[in-house]
């Protein structure tokens, strides 16, 4: 018989996962329309501890059991983590729906894992007597896909902290709100004089896990911004060779092909033009 299990502490939880296979939630928003086996779930959104949003100095540590409604509301999270957010839901969902479970659902659709990968996110999994980090990239393998461990628990998320002055967050869907991606992308820069220090972007539903062009960006990174611009139609061709899309139940993969290069575009040539990120 299937049980579901409702323990009010984090160690209570971990001893759960370390004994049976189980099927871990927090709001549930995804297992209502996944088929599931019939197995045993563990639900965590009674443990407290898992509920908070802290300021650790160096980066904001993010609890499995915050809601997005809670982020929406804090003063600590960033404006583009809340981009990514603002439109993934109707209000009711997003008063259950938790970012940890976005992230361990690794749906190549997920709004906010492309945010996640631009700052860089530590994400914390936990098994009795024993914790490690692992980067986004080191978590999501594929479509549905983790490298979470039976008898472990992603339990926080560490977000660091970052002096971006340009960040840039778009998805086109069906609709405005409440709707599952075509595409998105999430972009930020840090501008210093004429200097662009740092540069980043990633895409979520062009490929199984976040989409990021490391060589792209760190070429980018260092140079005067006004020979970035000046330079737009040669990096436009590197994006355009290195981005590879497919056909999907949504749309084309020609269409967010070109989406995906009039987005960067756009990024690129309004460097430096809007006010600073945070």
């Amino acid at each position: 018989m299937v049980a579901n299990k409702k323990p009010k502490t984090l160690e209570e939880a971990l001893q759960i996962r370390a004994s049976e296979e189980t099927v871990v939630y927090a709001g549930g928003t995804d297992i209502m329309v996944d088929q599931v086996p019939e197995i045993n779930f563990l639900f965590i959104n009674g443990i407290e501890s898992l509920k908070h949003i802290k300021d650790k100095g160096d980066h904001i540590e993010i609890g499995a059991g915050v809601t997005y409604t809670k982020l929406l509301a804090s003063d600590l999270i960033p404006k583009l983590l809340k981009d990514s957010i603002v439109d993934i839901a109707a209000p009711a969902l997003k008063n259950i729906a938790t970012l940890v479970g976005n992230v361990c659902n690794a749906s190549p659709l997920a709004d906010t894992p492309p945010v996640l990968s631009l700052y860089d996110a530590r994400l914390v999994l936990e098994k009795t007597g024993a914790e490690r980090e692992l980067t986004l990239d080191e978590f999501m393998l594929g479509l549905k896909d983790t490298a979470i461990e039976k008898d472990e628990l992603m339990t926080y998320i560490r977000l660091p902290k970052k002096d971006f002055t340009d960040i840039y967050y778009e998805k086109i869907a069906q609709r405005k709100a409440a709707s599952i991606s075509k595409i998105s992308f999430a972009a930020a820069a840090t501008i210093k004089g004429d200097t662009v220090e740092v540069f980043r972007f990633a895409f979520g539903s062009i490929s199984r896990t976040p989409l990021r062009l490391r060589e792209l960006e760190a070429s980018i990174e260092g140079r005067k911004l006004t020979d970035v611009k000046a330079d737009i139609e040669t990096i436009m061709a590197q994006c355009d060779e290195q981005i590879q899309t497919r056909d999907g139940k949504r749309s084309t993969g020609r269409y967010r092909k070109k989406v995906a290069l009039n987005m960067i575009r756009d990024f690129i040539m309004t460097l430096g033009e809007k006010e600073e990120a945070e």
